[in-house]
């Protein structure tokens, strides 16, 4: 690939980086200095290329007696995959416990498909022990591993939009719900020419001084 081609693509992409982010940003509500949060976090990683994996979580903030929790994650089908085994709870997850008879999942399910344009997670779970297992503070509900699979900007969308079927749900320990705000997310998928341009800049570099050096001992 010549020069001009070169510094068309890179043109391209960054326009359509742009324009893939203010579509992200369309869909990034504002948080609440206080209440509970649902959030993705980070709010932005770069996935290095397609094939490529990167994780997220989702982290619950300020949260008095969470007993269950119903999420629904939206991602661009296009640009990222996952599937049901990398959504996980980790050791150490907020809700405490991963003993069959202390929780319950109504749903764990991935959709890279759901429509055309749309992959979807949907996940329900909720404890089963006594009122006094609900669970106060801050945490990781989930974690997400996601594979890219084209170049690209997708949001990741907590489903609280028009359009988006479901709004998170939380609930407390006697059923009632916990009023919440969520904070979107954001997955860049990087293309490959765009990684090796920093090591293109740094072999011309090194080209330049060695042209340098040669031409000043020829002088000499």
């Amino acid at each position: 690939m010549d020069g001009e081609n070169l510094k068309k693509l890179s043109l391209s992409t960054m326009l359509i980086a742009m324009i893939l982010l203010t579509f992200a940003m369309a869909f990034t509500p504002q948080v609440k200095a206080d209440g509970t949060v649902v959030s993705v976090k980070p709010a932005s990683v770069d996935i290095a290329a397609v094939g490529q994996t990167q994780t997220v979580d989702i982290n619950i903030t300020d949260v008095t007696n969470l007993y269950g929790y119903e999420i629904k994650i939206w991602y661009l089908n296009a640009i990222v995959n996952t599937t049901a085994g990398n959504v996980t709870r980790p050791a150490g997850h907020f809700m405490g416990t991963d003993d069959p008879g202390e929780f319950f999942l109504a749903a764990w399910l991935v959709d890279n498909a759901f429509n055309a344009t749309w992959g979807r997670i949907f996940v329900s779970f909720t404890l089963l022990g006594p009122p006094t297992m609900a669970k106060s503070g801050s945490g990781m509900l989930l974690r997400i591993n996601f594979t890219g699979v084209g170049v690209g900007l997708t949001p990741t969308v907590l489903a609280n939009y028009p359009g988006f079927e479901g709004p998170v749900a939380l609930a407390d320990n006697t059923g009632a719900k916990i009023p919440h705000t969520v904070s979107n997310g954001a997955i860049n998928v990087i293309p490959e020419i765009m990684m090796l341009l920093p090591i293109f800049a740094v072999t011309s570099l090194i080209a330049v001084s060695l042209a340098k050096l040669r031409k000043k001992k020829q002088l000499q």
